[in-house]
């Protein structure tokens, strides 16, 4: 998959990196994988690197990802 992520304990942050062309079923499966992991809901705190990545989805796409149920305390700061 073209999205990576690990948990840093130290600083308590979830740093996600993403490489190559994203698709709308990279992006999902990745979501419900990222927000099953507990250390990434108690953190709260999750830096998304997609400075090598190429995101190709539509618009229904980014509605549909948009509008899916996500846990509340998710945040993310996107970098590309």
């Amino acid at each position: 998959m073209p999205i990576s992520y690990t948990f840093d304990r130290e600083s308590g942050i979830t740093i996600v990196t993403c490489t190559g062309v994203l698709k709308y079923n990279d992006i999902s499966e990745h979501w419900s994988e990222i927000y099953a992991d507990a250390h990434v809901l108690d953190s709260g705190r999750v830096l998304v690197d997609m400075r090598q990545a190429k995101v190709e989805i539509t618009k229904a796409e980014f509605v549909k990802l948009a509008t899916e149920e996500w846990p509340a305390q998710a945040t993310a700061q996107l970098v590309m």
